[in-house]
């Protein structure tokens, strides 16, 4: 591809990667190598970044520099678009809590989005992170969220922060 930036795999044989210069999705197959389907995402403007997915209802979410784009996997149509400050390396998911989470660097903050059914979707809260953060994880037994950015003005000084959100 050019510039894969993230992916998820689905647990039946299938990855989604996304293909950051041109805001696209491949699907490629785990026992093949080889990718299999191009899903050409309409309104995600690049770069495309962070990845996640729910295994149950079969949605991709797709962290666009515009937003946070829901896709069904089995057919590569956006379901639902979520506004976003954009900026997320990576982005996740909570699958026991059916939510979303999207790191926003421009803006330092996260948007947090409720999956409320498989085609319909609610931002819940968008949190300020104290820091430009670009790549998140979940804790699924917990539910924690961890985030994580650097400050300092140069590489000598810089240091790794984690900010860790609690249900």
């Amino acid at each position: 591809g050019e510039g894969l930036e993230s992916g998820a795999a689905d647990g039946k044989g299938k990855y989604f990667a996304n293909v950051e210069e041109k805001g696209f999705l491949q699907r490629a197959d785990a026992k093949t190598l080889k990718v299999d389907t191009v899903y050409q995402i309409a309104g995600c403007k690049p770069p495309a970044q962070g990845l996640s997915m729910d295994r149950s209802t079969r949605r991709l979410f797709m962290a666009c520099d515009n937003g946070m784009l829901i896709v069904n996997a089995d057919n590569g149509h956006v379901v639902a678009t979520i506004p976003t400050s954009g900026r997320a390396d990576q982005n996740c998911f909570d699958s026991g809590a059916k939510v979303a989470f999207n790191p926003n660097r421009t803006d330092s903050t996260l948007t947090v989005v409720h999956e409320d059914s498989p085609d319909k979707f609610s931002v819940t809260e968008t949190v300020r992170t104290g820091g430009p953060s670009r790549t998140c994880a979940v804790d699924e037994k917990t539910h924690k969220v961890y985030l994580f950015y650097s400050e300092g003005a140069t590489r000598e000084n810089r240091q790794l922060v984690v900010a860790v959100f609690a249900p």
